[in-house]
């Protein structure tokens, strides 16, 4: 693992990984957007939560910058840190039993990206998308102001109902090598455990819903994949 500094960052940073406050957001198709300045600010200093982006309204001529929570950062917030409240275009709060059971329905795997999500978090890492590199997850040290990402990050999980989910082969590993090393990074594999017997059907959100689930990780090092060679 190497933590590789931007030229010119600040040698010595302030770094804190949770926000503070708290917040609203607008799940507006598969993302959550929040519109609030202060909120904006407070969230990409404390965590770097989001991706900040700038929109322009008909109406107005000043650009305003908005931030895009991914699922799991906003269910973490919601759930985690009680700290973010989420609402549909027409204003209805949704509840956590609720938002839980949207995400669900927007992304098969969120139960297992969710719980990677806070696995990584509980390590101190900064969290961003890492769909750029054909992964799940960047992670980050102190946040991309400063240094850039260590791991590209995939998320399997043994869940006998995923039917459709393609076993990672060893050409997938070697591909995924290659684009992680073209841009300087190492290769995070975490593997969510489900308990026993799990029936998404009767699974339903509740405080203690996550308790039985586990991660492995592992770091596979650099090979060459010979399908040839058993």
């Amino acid at each position: 693992m190497s933590f590789r500094r931007k030229p010119g960052a600040p040698k010595h940073l302030t770094v804190i990984t949770l926000p503070s406050g708290k917040h609203t957001g607008i799940l507006k198709d598969f993302l959550v957007e929040i519109e609030n300045e202060d909120s904006v600010k407070n969230l990409q200093e404390n965590g770097c939560f989001g991706t900040r982006i700038s929109r322009r309204k008909a109406e107005d001529s000043c650009e305003k910058e908005i931030l895009l929570i991914s699922k799991e950062e906003a269910f973490f917030m919601q759930f985690c840190l009680k700290c973010l409240t989420i609402s549909n275009k027409d204003g209805k709060i949704f509840s956590t039993e609720d938002i839980f059971d949207v995400f669900r329905k927007q992304k098969r795997n969120f139960i297992s990206t969710f719980i990677a999500y806070c696995y990584l978090k509980s390590k101190g890492w900064i969290i961003k998308s890492g769909l750029k590199f054909a992964g799940d997850f960047l992670l980050y040290k102190e946040g991309p102001q400063a240094y850039h990402s260590s791991y590209v990050v995939t998320v399997q999980d043994d869940n006998p109902e995923n039917t459709d989910q393609t076993p990672f082969t060893g050409r997938d590993l070697q591909g995924f090598h290659r684009v992680a090393e073209a841009s300087g990074k190492d290769v995070l594999i975490l593997t969510v455990r489900y308990p026993k017997g799990f029936n998404s059907q009767e699974f339903k959100f509740q405080d203690n819903a996550f308790r039985d689930f586990s991660v492995t990780e592992s770091k596979p090092m650099r090979f060459t994949f010979n399908p040839n060679v058993i």
